[in-house]
């Protein structure tokens, strides 16, 4: 019979009578380790943190691009500059980091740092660091507010980054507020073919009338792409897919009632997700969801009970029922995304597109070590071909701006987590890298650099992998400062 370790216990330490203790549960893959920490102060600046945290994905994935427009010009508390950004005017909202960064600080202070500091998995922060290291020395020599806006950007997604690594927050409830905020006004924006007039939200205007507004064309008239809340269609489902392979990871391991919250959220992503028409999206997710689906069903039997993998088989057969019923209904408008190819629209788009990576190819030879530098791109392509645009390859674009030493970097960033998948509870872990590594085939829209929006969920989706892969080490430590014995753990 198997030796059975007793639970462990609080290490017998004296309890002053102003110092109030309490517990909490760090959950791990493999198990519980059950540790203490002062309440008061640091419960507060936890609070506060966590408020923050999930403030700022949710404000940052629910605005078009980056902070151009409302929301974050809400209540105007600043007119100066700051880094030559644009607009000058800065609304109550632009505090969130800062506030994020202050109240994390009073948490470990007031912990009196005795938490291990974390960089995540060393095979996976070391390339996203060398990568921060080249995007900051490779900066565009541009005069006006670029250069500021990329430090920025850089700089708040490794504070998302490492604030998941150190203190685990909870993501779903900010990935749920984005996957519902994003799906709804998507879902208005196609039933009634324009925009739904909430520019105080950052809604772009939307008409089928005006030029450069994505549309279909089927049966001589033209359909309009959801936007949601971001600068394109695109964006929306990239957005829309990582969200929802995010929260499919929690719901099959979820208790019923969570499960009842979150799968109404599912479908109003999972329709929104669909009206952006986005063909990379579609793909990404469809691939995301396999995996995740055998991740579930083939992983191991301790990581997943038999409740899980039956809600698991659940949620992809209602998945899917929710994609048949919306293929019978718009069938005509679907079937024209891949079919209909030889419109001028899509004509058009395809040859700029072969165009454009051939393009690139041509600016990696002209400058391969060093790269043109980050955001000038089409600077260097324009002198090639007057009427170029960026390349629609995530690869392609950090061969072109970062050289050779960034593609590399990029490659192997994006190649480690399948060679750790054996340390992984489940495949499952992987459907969300996978499917922003497909969208990045015919597209740049998660790329760090693109948008501040493309920063924070990129780096959220890199430290949910070095939190997983790290996180056995991180709590064994953890346990062991706090006095517990690591054999037991």
């Amino acid at each position: 019979m198997a030796e059975r370790h007793p639970t462990p216990r609080f290490p017998s330490t004296p309890t002053l009578p102003t110092q109030a203790i309490t517990t909490r549960v760090i959950a791990g893959q493999e198990g519980r380790i059950w540790a203490y920490e002062r309440t008061g102060l640091h419960a507060l600046a936890r609070l506060l943190a966590y408020g923050a945290f999930t403030m700022l994905v949710t404000v940052v994935l629910s605005s078009p691009v980056f902070w151009q427009v409302l929301p974050f010009r809400w209540g105007p508390i600043d007119q100066t500059p700051l880094l030559f950004l644009r607009p000058p005017v800065l609304g109550w909202l632009t505090v969130l980091p800062g506030l994020l960064l202050v109240s994390w600080l009073m948490v470990r202070a007031a912990g009196r740092f005795r938490t291990p500091w974390s960089w995540g998995r060393p095979s996976i922060a070391i390339p996203f660091l060398g990568l921060t290291a080249l995007m900051l020395t490779h900066l565009g020599d541009f005069p006006d507010w670029r250069p500021g806006y990329q430090i920025v950007g850089l700089g708040l997604a490794w504070l998302v980054y490492l604030f998941i690594v150190n203190e685990r927050p909870p993501i779903v409830l900010p990935l749920a507020l984005v996957t519902l905020i994003q799906g709804l006004v998507a879902i208005g924006q196609f039933a009634r073919q324009r925009s739904l007039d909430l520019v105080w939200l950052g809604e772009l205007y939307l008409d089928t009338t005006f030029y450069g507004v994505s549309v279909l064309w089927v049966n001589e008239r033209p359909w309009l792409r959801a936007y949601g809340l971001t600068a394109h269609p695109n964006f929306l489902g990239a957005v829309l897919t990582i969200a929802l392979l995010q929260l499919l990871l929690s719901l099959a391991r979820s208790s019923n009632g969570r499960r009842i919250l979150l799968l109404p959220i599912l479908a109003i992503g999972l329709l929104g997700l669909l009206v952006s028409f986005s063909r990379a999206s579609w793909l990404a997710f469809g691939i995301g969801l396999a995996l995740w689906t055998l991740g579930y069903v083939r992983g191991r039997p301790r990581a997943y009970p038999a409740d899980a993998r039956l809600a698991a088989s659940l949620i992809t057969v209602t998945v899917a029922l929710i994609g048949l019923i919306f293929f019978a209904r718009y069938s005509e408008l679907i079937l024209s995304r891949f079919l209909s190819l030889n419109t001028p629209t899509e004509a058009r788009s395809l040859a700029e597109r072969i165009r454009d990576d051939r393009l690139a190819l041509q600016v990696i030879l002209r400058a391969p070590w060093r790269g043109v530098g980050v955001g000038n791109y089409l600077v260097a392509a324009r002198k090639l071909v007057p009427n170029a645009l960026t390349v629609h390859n995530a690869s392609l674009l950090v061969g072109a701006e970062l050289g050779i030493p960034g593609l590399l970097l990029w490659l192997w960033l994006a190649l480690i987590p399948f060679y750790h998948r054996h340390e992984l509870p489940s495949s499952a872990y992987l459907a969300p890298w996978l499917a922003m590594l497909v969208i990045g085939l015919f597209d740049t829209t998660l790329w760090p650099t693109v948008s501040w929006s493309s920063g924070v969920l990129f780096a959220i989706l890199t430290a949910q992998l070095a939190t997983l892969l790290d996180e056995p080490d991180t709590l064994r430590a953890q346990a062991v400062e706090r006095g517990y014995d690591a054999d037991r753990i």
